[in-house]
């Protein structure tokens, strides 16, 4: 069975007797519940691909192998029945990150790198996509920043273009998902902006660069028009 990843939200009530969630039979009173309980709201794992869709993505992405991150091997009992990536994100961010995986599949290629790099960890964290790894080049490294960054205006529900982010958990959803999942919680409004800066040294003085990714949300925005991925 593949093992349980990160959460994303559902619409359930919590109650006293155990509860059937998307599928997952999961103790209503048991303190995992208590801890996930926000306002009516249950977070639930989701299974995400098949493992024959996973077998493809390993075959296209060899750093989605899970390895062991000291001896770098595969385990001898390895049946694609999980992938990085796969059950460690919301469900929303799916075709954010294969697009992310294709930009630094590219880039890899350009540095003879696709076979030696390996990400150690994936995950969301603070409602941003979090992609560690053992090292690449500098536009690699930008590559996975951009996607990153993007992910927090992302609907984590959907996919589609996010315009709110609820507070304590925090999540992003679209207008519709907002409506229907989470409209009564505390929530800011996002605004989103093309760039950002980062700060970089030159000859011992700090200077502030513009890092655009306009390309990449863009494309974003057209796979979503043509339900690419």
């Amino acid at each position: 069975m593949r093992p349980l990843g990160k959460t994303y939200l559902i619409k359930a009530e919590v109650q006293k007797s155990p509860e059937l969630v998307n599928g997952l039979f999961i103790p209503a009173d048991n303190d995992y519940i208590n801890d996930i309980h926000y306002q009516g709201i249950v977070m639930a794992h989701w299974l995400g691909y098949s493992d024959e869709e996973i077998k493809n993505l390993v075959e296209r992405y060899p750093y989605l192998l899970p390895r062991n991150v000291w001896t770098d091997k595969i385990s001898e009992d390895y049946d694609y029945s999980y992938v990085l990536g796969v059950d460690d994100l919301p469900k929303g961010w799916k075709r954010l990150f294969l697009q992310m995986c294709e930009d630094l599949k590219k880039e890899l290629i350009k540095d003879k790198y696709l076979d030696k790099f390996r990400f150690t960890e994936i995950k969301e964290k603070y409602n941003t996509m979090r992609l560690y790894n053992n090292g690449c080049s500098e536009k690699a490294h930008r590559i996975l920043d951009k996607y990153e960054y993007i992910s927090r205006y992302v609907c984590t529900i959907c996919g589609n273009v996010a315009e709110y982010e609820t507070q304590g958990y925090r999540a992003s959803f679209c207008r519709d998902c907002w409506k229907d999942w989470v409209r009564h919680e505390p929530c800011e409004t996002l605004t989103f902006k093309p760039y950002y800066r980062v700060i970089e040294y030159s000859n011992g003085e700090k200077f502030y660069k513009k890092i655009s990714f306009k390309r990449e949300w863009n494309k974003y925005l057209k796979g979503l028009k043509k339900n690419v991925w």
